[in-house]
């Protein structure tokens, strides 16, 4: 009898034994689940304070546009006014030298009449001195008119033209002919650099097209411009199957807005949410533009700011920030 209960509960024990150990496991995998979510929620969050700065600072532009074009205004106000008081001033003078040219003209006849009044001749040389005065008075109100009347075209010229920058980077609307080539690309992080600018006339939220042997291959949109170069990121949804940006490839304004209407604020892409196609084992990953090496089967990190704020790294990592696998052409690291 005791050898049976001996066989049951070396059985129970072993029962035992195995259940802990499964749920052992599953805890384990409820625990690293979690820890998951935790850093794509941090990830998210980064990603989201990234695109609310990036709305304060073209708020804060717009503003300091409208700022510039108020005074404009104000100062084509004052320029009208000071035009107004010249021309009111030459008007007084040209009646002042009608009405010393009338004078001299009678002194003139007495002095025909009575050519030995003295008095008369005075009176006349003064004249004389008087509309020689009001004459290169005239002159220089004339001149001054002119240069108030150039200077305020300058101003309106000036104010328009912020009026029209302001309404194209509202509407993301590049006004100029505009072609260029991709500097370069970082498919991992969903942006590249293109070589052209502000002084090309590309303003932010325009989009353009990526060409290469005639095909699109997708299209990007604009989320910060400098002089001679911009940062554009993939538009999601946009990349066609098996393609990636590479360096060289062609770039030329989009004649048809997709997915961003005119005045809406760029979309952050997020990596892994519909960007550039995930690469191959074999293809191995771009180099990272922050300087990170690039690394294996580490967890995708947020996208990267691409005004130059470097990504957070993910949490529980070792040394370097490892971007997630993508295919793509060679990619320089950023300078």
């Amino acid at each position: 009898m005791w050898k049976v209960l001996l066989v049951i509960s070396t059985v129970s024990l072993i029962g035992a034994g195995f259940l802990s150990y499964q749920n052992k496991e599953k805890a384990e995998e409820i625990r690293t689940d979690r820890k998951d979510k935790q850093r794509q929620l941090a990830g998210l969050k980064d990603d989201l304070k990234t695109a609310q700065d990036n709305l304060a600072a073209t708020k804060a532009n717009i503003q300091k546009l409208n700022t510039e074009r108020e005074e404009l205004a104000t100062r084509l106000t004052q320029k009208n006014a000071e035009i107004a008081e010249a021309q009111a001033t030459l008007t007084r003078k040209q009646g002042e030298l009608t009405a010393a040219t009338t004078r001299l003209e009678m002194a003139k006849e007495v002095i025909r009449e009575f050519p030995d009044i003295e008095a008369l001749k005075m009176e006349m040389a003064q004249l004389r001195t008087q509309i020689q005065e009001l004459n290169i008075e005239i002159t220089g109100l004339q001149n001054n008119i002119a240069t108030a009347e150039v200077q305020r075209d300058n101003l309106k010229k000036v104010a328009d033209d912020l009026d029209k920058l302001a309404d194209d980077q509202k509407k993301g609307i590049i006004t100029v002919p505009f072609a260029s080539t991709v500097k370069r690309a970082y498919n991992n992080w969903g942006f590249v650099i293109v070589d052209g600018g502000n002084e090309q006339g590309v303003v932010e939220r325009a989009q353009l097209d990526v060409i290469r042997r005639g095909q699109q291959i997708c299209k990007l949109i604009i989320t910060g411009v400098e002089p001679t170069e911009s940062v554009a990121e993939v538009i999601p949804g946009s990349m066609s199957p098996g393609q990636t940006i590479q360096q060289g490839d062609l770039v030329k304004k989009s004649e048809k807005r997709t997915g961003t209407n005119p005045g809406e604020e760029p979309k952050i892409m997020i990596p892994g949410g519909g960007g550039a196609p995930a690469a191959s084992p074999a293809e191995g990953g771009a180099a990272d533009p922050f300087g990170a090496p690039a690394g294996g089967a580490a967890p995708a990190p947020p996208a990267a700011d691409p005004f130059g704020a470097p990504a957070a790294p993910p949490a529980g990592g070792g040394g370097g920030m490892a971007p997630p696998a993508d295919g793509g052409g060679a990619a320089e690291p950023d300078p």
